[in-house]
């Protein structure tokens, strides 16, 4: 098996989606793909392909084909081993943390499984890596084109193709969250916090949000608001203002009328008004 065949595999597909449903229903895959068999960049690269084959440009359309018959007859998880491989070759995995010792675990059994250790190093030894990882993506490429025939025997062909478009289109791409957190941060009153770095830490939550709404205005809501939870936490609903700068607001306040002010502020810091609208609240109560 080697990297044609399984690219082969891959447009076939990529065709039979484009016909139902579109092409935006598997979008290319862009990464650099394997040049060899029989070498260690060759087998990263074939990795890191099927990664993004299974997390991110087939997550989706995967997800949905895997329901259909036959395939839904196998209730075995979708290839589990090319998440830990991928993070065994691309990731700094710490041997102090659990979730990282377990990562190493499956990959090193995997692999001492198809070459006889968990240390491959020798060409024989990529070779029978590449080869059986190959085999694994093309045998679920082909389970894959098979449940596409559902699309034409199906008797409730349209909905099914409906229920399927719908799937696409609350797969949000990850950019299309920041506005929510750029928004939130500046209703809240935080300055400083970067929004890649926080959608990167929520995505798959949020995301979840937006498949689990029944419409647009209640994705805008629900995501809003969950958004906005999460700074919150991440901030340990700690006040947008220093307490400096608040004593600088309120210059004829005593220490104690200061305290009782910054826990009033906190009180109201609920996510609902706006740091301006909570100070001018307290600015008339003086």
């Amino acid at each position: 098996m080697n990297y044609s065949q399984l690219q082969i595999s891959y447009l076939e597909l990529k065709k039979r989606l484009s016909t139902s449903v579109g092409a935006k229903a598997l979008p290319e895959i862009t990464v650099v793909p394997p040049h060899g068999t029989n070498d260690e960049l060759s087998f990263i690269r074939l990795v890191i392909w099927g990664y993004v084959l299974l997390q991110e440009s087939g997550k989706t359309s995967i997800s949905f084909l895997r329901k259909l018959p036959p395939w839904s007859s196998d209730s075995s998880a979708i290839l589990p081993h090319v998440r830990a491989l991928r993070t065994w070759t691309s990731h700094n995995l710490s041997f102090e943390k659990v979730s990282d010792v377990k990562t190493i675990e499956i990959a090193t059994y995997w692999l001492r499984e198809q070459c006889g250790t968990g240390s491959p190093n020798t060409t024989e030894h990529w070779h029978k890596c590449f080869t059986a990882l190959a085999t694994d993506l093309h045998s679920l490429l082909l389970k894959a084109i098979t449940a596409c025939d559902c699309f034409d025997e199906s008797e409730d062909r349209d909905n099914l193709i409906a229920q399927f478009e719908l799937a696409i289109e609350r797969t949000w791409e990850a950019y299309r969250f920041d506005n929510y957190a750029t928004t939130a941060m500046e209703k809240l009153g935080y300055d400083g916090l970067d929004a890649p770095t926080i959608r990167t830490a929520n995505l798959d939550a949020w995301r979840r949000v937006v498949t689990s709404s029944i419409d647009k205005d209640s994705i805008e809501k629900n995501l809003t608001l969950r958004v906005e939870s999460d700074i919150l936490k991440l901030m340990g609903d700690a006040l947008p203002l220093t307490s400096a700068t608040t004593e600088a607001l309120f210059k004829s306040r005593s220490p104690s009328e200061l305290a009782a002010t910054l826990i009033l502020m906190k009180t109201c810091n609920s996510g609902k008004e706006s740091l301006t609208e909570i100070l001018e609240k307290l600015t008339k109560s003086e």
